[in-house]
C-alpha cells in the first residue's frame, strides 16, 4: 500500500480530531495515588456564543504544544476547557436578533428575555467548542466549564458575600465609563481609545469683585455646565493674588472657589484648570481631597440634565455648539486651537464613552492588590517575557477601585436586597425573605449583574470545584502556568491574582506566559474595522492545521507579534508535506521488509490481522485495535504534538 504524494490534510485530520475528541486519551487523573507530575492549565474562556479567531489560534497552538509535551514527558496534565457568558456581547447579539421582528428586552420582561438568551446560547453556544474539537486542542473535554452554570455561579455569590461582609465590596457613587448606547456602566477594558484631531477651547471665568479673570482650556465645553471650582497649583507664583478668592462661572452666573491642587500644572497651557467632578476622573477625586459637590450636568443618555439650565434637553454635542456661541457672544472665548485628544469608544457600540458619576458597586482593591505584588516580588508567581513584571507592578501600585456593576440582564445578578422602608441592604447566600436591619418584607432585588471579568476572576479554582474541597481543586490547584494575552494582563490576570490569593490563600499560576498579537502582511492589528481579519477555518481549508499552527508558532518568539502572510503559510504547508514525503518514503521501505507497523502479533507486511482485519497503513483511519496493537496506538496518540502530521512522523 502506497501513500500519495501530496499530503492533504483535509482527509485526516477531522478523523483523528474526532476520534481524540470521543477518547479518554487527554483526560486528567485527580485521584490521590496518582504521584506523577502535575502540569495543569485553564484556557482563556473565550465568548460563548463567538467563534475561532487568529488570536485563538496562536494562543490555542503555544498551548496544545505545551501540555502535549508535557504529556510525552509522562507528566499528569490538565488543559481545562470552557466558555465565558460574554455579558455585553451576548445581550448586544440578542437584542440585535429581537429587534428584527420589532421586539425590546423592555416589552419582553426580564425573566423572558433571559430565557431568550440561554435558548440562543444553547443553539449557537456552542460553536467554538466544535471548532476546537474540529482542530484537534487537547483539553480534557470531560471537565468543560461555563461561567453562568450551576458551581461556578455558586462560586461567584460565594466571593461576592465573603468580600461585601469583609468590607471589601461596597456600593456608592463613583466615576465610570457610561456606554449611552447600552446604557451601562462598562470596564476600562470595554472602552477603546482613538487619536483623534480635535479643540483645545480657552474661556475666560471672571474673577468675582475684579476686573480680571482666569483662563481655563478644556476639549468638552459642555462640561463647563457642572463646573464646581477652578484649580491652580499652590507653588505657581502667577497666581498667589488669588488664594481665597471665587469666579463666576460663565453662561450659570454660578459662583465657584478657586482651590490649591497639585493636578494644576504651572508648565501645562495656563495653570488653572476647570474642576468638573462628576464628568471627569482626575476632577472627581480632586473634589473628594477639597469636598466639592458634584452637579451632573449629562445624563443616561448623554443628554444635558436640568442642572444644565437653559440647555437641558440638548444632546451633549448639540449642548457644544450653543455653549460655544454664548461664550463667543458674550466676549468669554479666548482662543481656539488645533489638539490631538484621545476619545474614548464603548468596544461594543462604537459609541463615545461618557465619564460619570454613577451609584455602582465596587471592589476595594488596595489590600487584594498589595497581596499580588508581594506574591510576584516573592517569585511565587513569574511573568514570561520579564517585562511585564516592572508593568504589572505599576498598574497594580496605581489601580483604582474596581467597579463590578452592570446595568444589564444577561449575567450574575448581584445577590443584594434593598429595603424599601429602612433603605438597608440584605446581601446572604440564600435568597432573603425579610430585611436583614428592619424585618420588613418589603425588599427587592437589585437589577444589575455583575461584571463578566468578577466571575472570570474566579476561573482557576472555580472550574475545580471551589468552594467545595474538590480532588481536583486538591490535585490542580495552583495551576502550572497561564498563557494568554498581553493585553487582558491587567483586567484578568491581575484580576485572577486577587481573587486567588483571597480565596485560596496561593496564587492561581505559577508562571504566565504573555504572547502577542497576530499581524496582517502590512503589520497592522487585526481588526473588523479595518477589514484585515483572517478566519483561521479558512486558513485551516486551505492550508491545514499544521501548516497553520507551525506558522503561527515561527513567529511567536517571546515579547513579539506575529506577521502573518500567504508566503509564510504556504512555506508551512511545504514543510508539513515534507514530513508526509519523509513518512511515505518510511512506511513504503519497512512493509517491502515486512516489518510490523502496528505491533498487531497476527497482521504482516501486506495481509491483514485475523482478529481485528486492519492491515499495517490501515492507522490513517483510526479505529480500534486489539492486542498490543491498541496499547501501541494509545501511547502514539499521547505524545503526538500535532493534529496529523507529526503524528504521522512519530508512528
Amino acid at each position: 500500500m502506497q501513500l500519495e504524494k501530496v499530503y492533504e490534510p483535509q482527509q485526516f485530520e477531522p478523523r483523528w480530531a474526532e476520534w481524540w475528541r470521543t477518547s479518554t486519551f487527554f483526560q486528567a487523573s485527580n485521584d490521590p495515588a496518582d504521584t506523577r507530575p502535575v502540569f495543569s492549565l485553564v484556557i482563556p474562556p473565550p465568548n460563548v456564543t463567538g467563534s475561532l479567531h487568529m488570536g485563538h489560534m496562536l494562543e490555542h497552538s503555544e498551548i496544545d504544544v505545551t501540555t502535549r509535551w508535557h504529556r510525552m514527558k509522562g507528566h499528569n496534565t490538565l488543559w481545562l476547557p470552557g466558555t465565558d457568558h460574554a455579558g455585553i456581547a451576548t445581550q448586544m447579539v440578542v437584542e440585535r436578533e429581537l429587534a428584527k421582528d420589532g421586539i425590546t428586552r423592555k416589552s419582553l420582561g426580564r425573566e423572558a428575555f433571559e430565557a431568550k438568551v440561554w435558548e440562543y446560547k444553547e443553539l449557537h453556544g456552542g460553536t467554538i467548542l466544535r471548532q476546537m474539537a474540529r482542530i484537534g486542542e487537547s483539553v480534557d473535554w470531560t471537565r468543560t466549564r461555563f461561567t453562568l452554570d450551576e458551581g461556578l455561579s455558586r462560586a461567584v455569590r460565594t466571593v461576592f458575600v465573603n468580600l461585601y461582609r469583609k468590607g471589601l465590596i461596597y456600593r456608592g457613587p463613583y466615576m465610570v465609563n457610561w456606554d449611552p448606547k447600552l446604557q451601562t456602566a462598562l470596564s476600562d477594558l470595554e472602552v477603546v481609545h482613538e487619536k483623534v484631531e480635535g479643540k483645545l477651547w480657552h474661556f475666560r471665568y471672571p474673577v468675582k469683585d475684579s476686573d480680571e479673570y482666569v483662563v481655563v482650556a478644556t476639549t468638552r465645553p459642555e462640561t463647563m455646565l457642572g463646573d464646581t471650582a477652578v484649580a491652580i497649583n499652590p507653588m505657581d507664583p502667577r497666581y498667589k493674588h488669588l488664594h481665597g478668592k471665587t469666579v463666576l462661572l460663565p453662561l450659570m452666573q454660578r459662583e465657584i472657589p478657586i482651590i490649591l491642587d497639585e493636578m494644576a500644572d504651572p508648565e501645562f497651557g495656563t495653570g488653572c484648570v476647570k474642576i468638573t467632578p462628576a464628568h471627569d476622573p482626575n476632577d472627581f477625586e480632586a473634589s473628594m481631597r477639597h469636598n466639592l459637590p458634584l452637579i451632573r450636568v449629562i445624563d443616561e443618555h448623554a443628554k444635558i440634565t436640568n442642572e444644565g439650565g437653559a440647555y437641558a434637553g440638548l444632546d451633549r454635542y448639540e449642548a457644544r455648539e450653543r455653549v460655544l456661541a454664548d461664550l463667543l457672544a458674550q466676549g468669554l472665548l479666548d482662543r481656539t486651537e488645533p489638539y490631538e485628544l484621545s476619545v474614548g469608544k464603548s468596544q461594543r457600540t462604537g459609541v463615545v464613552v461618557e465619564p460619570m458619576v454613577s451609584t455602582q458597586w465596587f471592589v476595594r482593591t488596595r489590600t487584594l492588590a498589595d497581596k499580588s505584588i508581594e506574591a510576584v516580588e516573592q517569585g511565587r508567581t513569574v511573568f514570561v517575557p520579564e517585562n511585564w513584571t516592572k508593568i504589572y507592578f505599576d498598574w497594580m501600585r496605581n489601580m483604582r477601585d474596581w467597579c463590578i456593576s452592570r446595568q444589564l440582564w444577561w449575567g450574575h445578578r448581584i445577590p443584594a436586597w434593598h429595603c424599601h422602608e429602612c433603605r438597608g441592604v440584605t446581601v446572604e447566600m440564600d435568597d432573603p425573605e425579610r430585611c436583614a436591619h428592619c424585618g420588613s418584607a418589603n425588599i427587592a432585588q437589585d437589577t444589575d449583574v455583575l461584571d463578566t471579568w468578577f466571575s472570570s476572576a474566579l476561573w482557576p479554582f472555580s472550574t475545580l470545584g471551589w468552594p467545595d474541597e474538590t480532588a481536583d481543586l486538591q490535585k490542580f490547584y495552583p495551576n502550572t502556568l497561564l498563557i494568554t494575552g498581553f493585553d487582558i494582563l491587567f483586567f484578568w490576570v491581575a484580576r485572577m491574582m486577587m481573587f486567588g490569593i483571597e480565596c485560596m490563600g496561593d496564587v492561581p499560576f505559577r508562571t504566565v506566559y504573555l504572547h502577542g498579537l497576530v499581524r496582517d502582511a502590512d503589520r497592522q492589528k487585526m481588526s473588523k474595522t479595518k477589514g484585515n481579519t483572517v478566519d483561521p477555518l479558512e486558513i485551516i481549508d486551505k492550508y491545514g492545521t499544521d501548516a497553520c499552527r507551525i506558522t503561527l508558532l515561527l513567529g511567536a518568539a517571546p515579547g513579539t507579534d506575529i506577521v502573518l502572510t500567504d508566503e509564510r503559510l504556504n512555506a508551512s504547508r511545504a514543510f508539513a508535506n515534507k514530513i508526509w514525503n519523509a513518512a511515505r518514503f518510511l512506511f513504503l521501505n519497512m512493509e517491502r521488509a515486512g516489518v510490523d507497523l502496528r505491533g498487531c502479533p497476527r497482521s504482516g507486511p501486506s495481509h491483514s490481522c485475523s482478529k481485528c482485519h486492519r492491515r499495517p497503513l490501515d492507522f490513517l483511519t483510526p479505529q480500534p485495535l486489539c492486542g498490543r496493537a491498541e496499547q501501541s496506538n494509545r501511547q502514539l496518540s499521547l505524545s503526538r504534538s500535532g493534529p496529523a502530521i507529526v503524528g504521522l512522523l512519530l508512528g
